[in-house]
């Protein structure tokens, strides 16, 4: 395993990498909690956060997802010696481009199959644990891997390491890639969309996956949503345009654009 001195101490590259994910989305889902809690940006909320939900409350399952789950994940790979092999040079800007569009497809494939085929089976949806990530409806950022075992090895790891294993990357699109993941989960489960007019950069597609379960199931921000458009399963592919009411809501796609 290769290292890289933290603070003085030797760590693995994909520890390094963990911890800079684990940062990333830990100050992303509090900055957007705090939005909530004082009523900041209100306005680009597709959706109102649910009375009974809170980073604290939902917090201990996401730490045991990160950090039993997704850390000896990495660590695995690493150890293998099929991911986080890191060459001493750093790559040029074409090959982050390329690299970055091959794990979005990766990412899109990959994702899209489990999601539609295996956790939103008949079977899948409550004895794979999906019916738990389900019941947040997408309304508060750290829910993004608030879900079960299976689930988030389904949705989080699986789709993000694998295409991985395919690449020979430098330290920096190492650490690049899982800080950009969990910013794009975490933003596109906040409720918030600060993009409505940038598809690539909306939140609409997976915030109406969450409320009508039968649409748009390629992950939304970060994604290619290649499959979503090639098997006519995006939102708009069955007409949808206004996002249904939940517990407490609400606003239409029309009135966040006016």
């Amino acid at each position: 395993m290769q290292f890289v001195k933290l603070l003085g101490f030797p760590l693995p590259v994909s520890a390094v990498c963990f911890i800079g994910h684990f940062i990333f989305f830990h100050i992303g889902c509090i900055v957007l909690s705090l939005c909530d809690h004082f009523q900041v940006l209100q306005r680009y909320k597709l959706q109102k956060s649910q009375s009974d939900e809170s980073y604290f409350q939902l917090l201990p399952r996401v730490l045991f997802n990160q950090l039993f789950l997704l850390l000896p994940a990495m660590l695995l790979v690493e150890y293998f010696g099929v991911g986080f092999q890191t060459t001493e040079a750093l790559y040029g800007p074409i090959v982050y481009f390329v690299y970055s569009l091959w794990m979005a497809l990766g990412h899109d494939i990959l994702f899209y199959l489990g999601h539609r085929f295996l956790l939103h089976s008949k079977w899948g949806f409550m004895h794979l644990g999906h019916d738990l990530h389900h019941s947040t409806k997408a309304t508060i950022a750290i829910s993004s891997m608030y879900m079960g075992v299976m689930d988030y090895i389904l949705e989080i790891i699986v789709p993000y390491l694998v295409p991985l294993l395919f690449l020979r990357s430098d330290m920096f699109f190492d650490a690049l890639a899982p800080c950009l993941g969990a910013i794009g989960g975490l933003y596109e489960h906040s409720g918030f969309n600060f993009f409505p007019y940038f598809g690539t950069l909306s939140t609409v597609a997976h915030t109406m996956h969450h409320v009508r379960y039968n649409c748009s199931y390629s992950d939304g921000v970060g994604s290619t949503n290649l499959m979503d458009n090639a098997l006519h399963t995006a939102y708009y592919h069955y007409g949808y345009k206004n996002i249904p009411k939940t517990r407490r809501n609400q606003v239409s796609l029309e009135e966040l654009e006016d």
